[in-house]
């Protein structure tokens, strides 16, 4: 009886034990799941941060052309602009340009040069010193060139707004698919281990000790359970570089990089997932055994 007082490989229990393959296979699944989550998560972030870092760098100047000095009064706000400290360029958009702006809301077969549209300079920002919008006002209005200043500063509010949105719903979705696959292993291995009364019944009879036989479970489970997230995260990883990589080569998201931490992280789904399955696995022995005392 000595020899099962030490935990070690054992056939003792059917190679199914506790529908270990059946957990085995729903962490895969949950596990490659949480590893999309993750990097939509990441995704999510990375591009609410372009947008709003875009807009903090980005303004407009909107001059009247209402009379036939536009031309002359555009030139001398961009001889100003270009004497401003923190403005690194100023570029007056062609009539092409602003017209495609405003198909969005007249429509294709309007005819452009017929409305009083008024002419836009587009003017890039130093990111880490940006002028005063109420300056750069004045300054126009000192030089009488019928123009208005824009900082987005509404924008950049809503687009700061949106990125923590999006940011909180991507993490909040990813800590809902982790609580479904540990929920999910928990369920399955008890579910599981309910049919294995009988087993720990007769190691219980052959002089078995307590931490012995669920030493052999959760040894068991962690394997299975280890094994099977960490398939599912390697099928995820290997979606996301592959969706990474087109998207790059088709020009869809230049924004888009994995970070060098995110394969850590994604093997941290690995660990959360064989761990939980070990001290469920143990629990479950455990409670077991106490209903055979």
């Amino acid at each position: 009886m000595g020899a099962l007082t030490k935990p070690r490989r054992s056939a003792l229990i059917p190679p199914d034990a506790g529908g270990g393959w059946l957990m085995a296979v729903i962490v895969g699944a949950l596990a490659f799941v949480a590893c999309l989550s993750l990097a939509a998560a990441v995704g999510a972030s990375r591009a609410a941060d372009l947008w709003s870092d875009g807009l903090a760098t980005a303004a407009t100047v909107r001059v009247s052309a209402f009379d036939e000095g536009a031309d002359a009064r555009v030139q001398t706000a961009l001889r100003l602009l270009g004497e401003t400290p923190g403005v690194q360029r100023a570029r007056a958009l062609t009539r092409e340009e602003v017209a495609d702006l405003l198909k969005p809301w007249f429509g294709e077969g309007e005819d452009f040069d017929s409305l009083p549209a008024p002419r836009v300079i587009e003017v890039t920002l130093d990111p880490s010193s940006p002028p005063d919008p109420g300056v750069m006002q004045a300054r126009l209005d000192g030089a009488q060139l019928q123009a208005t200043y824009d900082g987005h500063d509404v924008w950049r509010g809503r687009a700061a707004a949106a990125a923590r949105a999006v940011r909180l719903t991507a993490i909040c979705t990813l800590a809902a698919v982790l609580a479904a696959m540990l929920a999910a292993i928990v369920s399955s291995v008890r579910g599981g281990m309910g049919a294995q009364r009988h087993v720990i019944a007769a190691l219980r009879l052959s002089g078995a000790e307590d931490r012995f036989v669920a030493a052999i479970y959760q040894r068991r489970f962690l394997v299975l359970g280890g094994l099977g997230a960490l398939i599912g995260v390697g099928l995820g990883m290997g979606v996301v570089v592959a969706f990474t990589r087109a998207a790059h080569l088709r020009g869809l998201a230049p924004g888009l990089e994995i970070p060098g931490w995110w394969p850590f992280a994604a093997l941290g789904v690995v660990g959360a997932a064989a761990l939980a399955a070990m001290f469920a696995a143990r629990a479950a022995a455990f409670a077991a055994l106490r209903r055979e005392t």
